[in-house]
């Protein structure tokens, strides 16, 4: 948005020396400003962005947004209630300049990034021109935006992933985005400790449906009774769902082979009841093959063919349940995130693949506040199923798992490279490594280490 004349109702430009200052890039972190940089000065929970505005101004920022002025450093700053606000304004005023696009909208507990990636996959073979989606993890009203301002050149379909942590976030997200079709994947535990309940979870990610226009398309998972039952209270929508017991597109089964010395899965879906094999590269597990059926129920309602064979070459994303093969020893990276519902799919999945030893190495689960003890007694229950149990020590909440593995091979270490060392010193040939954790805890510097070790073999 280079053309920031068009937003003088949105940022107040008088204190400026040139009268129509061009932005080329838009950041929060002043680690990535360059040259025609808009810096936005947050507060957050850790760093103030106020105290970072040499920097920014010493790496080529043009101006800053701030919420109070700093003296003694010479970057021009615009002067506003809320950076957070003003970042979301400029990102809708984006959209709004770019004219009509269809905005396909994720909401759920887990499988938001792989759904994403899996509708953007598809829709560029077959749909002839760029397709947009949200990079990473930038899915928050801070992170949106940024995405929204820095990368999106007008492109007819975006498809985006909107994360909520605490209450109000979705109404901000969608109020930016304005989306033209919602999916709700699932309802989980994830960031329920910042909420009263897991109803008021529910009704937070519900949001987005209530949000669509009416007449709108609506994605849902017909397998959860509270997702389904929105069908009932937003009646103005053409819903179509998807699940294994029901739904337009049904999850009916699926095995996993060994190929040329690499996994695949063979999975069998029915759509419109007329059965559809779709084989796709590696081990997914029954949430990802959950999250592709909603993917076929929206390329099916939009009206597209669906292709299975675009999907054979599609690569799951890093930290999402991905597995490698080094040294005849299988490691699982499931470390992006953690809640005991993403849990229970990978332990379903790890019993039905050949091992001599299961090994799960096990972090805190975060932001479940007043349900952590909770949740991480339902974790170590599920651990059950394992040989040996690593705890890493990072976040204390983890020991509540203890007493549901009694008798269980258990061992614990703070230290992460210790800890790889001590996961070194058991495993062999022929086993299997389960790394999980919240996203906070870092738990992937353990299995890098893990890894880096196993390589040099």
């Amino acid at each position: 948005m280079s053309d920031i004349s068009k937003c003088v109702d949105i940022l107040d430009l008088r204190n400026f020396d040139r009268k129509d200052p061009e932005f080329t890039r838009f950041h929060v972190n002043s680690k990535k400003v360059c040259e025609g940089t808009l810096f936005f000065a947050i507060k957050g929970k850790h760093h103030d962005g106020h105290s970072f505005l040499r920097e920014a101004w010493e790496k080529g920022a043009t101006a800053a947004v701030v919420e109070k002025f700093v003296k003694d450093v010479p970057i021009p700053q615009i002067l506003v209630r809320s950076t957070v606000e003003t970042l979301g304004k400029l990102a809708k005023r984006k959209l709004e300049e770019c004219g009509d696009s269809v905005r396909i909208c994720i909401t759920g507990s887990n499988g938001k990034t792989t759904t994403k990636e899996l509708i953007h996959h598809h829709l560029s073979k077959i749909v002839g021109y760029p397709i947009f989606k949200n990079e990473g993890n930038m899915n928050t009203e801070i992170g949106l935006p940024l995405t929204i301002l820095n990368d999106y050149h007008g492109e007819r379909i975006l498809v985006l992933e909107l994360g909520i942590n605490k209450p109000g976030d979705m109404d901000k997200l969608v109020k930016i985005i304005k989306p033209s079709i919602g999916i709700f994947l699932n309802l989980g535990s994830a960031h329920v400790g910042n909420f009263d309940s897991l109803e008021e979870l529910f009704y937070e990610k519900a949001k987005l449906i209530f949000s669509l226009e009416p007449f709108s398309l609506a994605i849902i998972n017909e397998d959860d009774i509270r997702i389904s039952n929105l069908k009932n209270i937003r009646r103005n929508l053409r819903y179509s769902g998807f699940g294994r017991k029901k739904g337009k597109v049904r999850l009916a089964g699926w095995s996993y082979e060994i190929e040329n010395g690499s996994f695949a899965t063979r999975s069998i879906y029915f759509i419109d009841g007329k059965r559809t094999e779709i084989k796709l590269k590696n081990v997914w597990n029954e949430g990802q093959l959950l999250d592709l059926s909603a993917v076929l129920c929206l390329i099916d309602s939009m009206g597209y063919e669906v292709k299975v064979e675009t999907f054979e070459d599609f690569e799951l994303p890093d930290g999402r349940f991905k597995l490698s093969k080094v040294h005849d020893i299988l490691l699982i990276d499931d470390t992006y995130n953690s809640n005991v519902e993403s849990v229970k799919k990978a332990v379903g999945t790890i019993s039905n693949l050949p091992a001599k030893k299961r090994i799960a190495v096990i972090g805190a689960m975060k932001e479940l506040g007043k349900f952590s003890g909770w949740y991480h007694a339902e974790l170590g229950r599920l651990l059950g199923t394992f040989d040996i149990v690593f705890i890493y020590l990072k976040d204390p909440e983890i020991l509540m798992i203890r007493d549901e593995l009694n008798g269980l091979n258990l061992r614990e270490e703070k230290d992460p490279l210790k800890l790889a060392q001590d996961i070194l010193s058991v495993v062999e040939k022929g086993d299997l490594i389960y790394f999980k954790a919240s996203r906070a805890i870092e738990i992937e510097r353990v299995m890098e280490e893990v890894w880096r070790n196993l390589s040099n073999f």
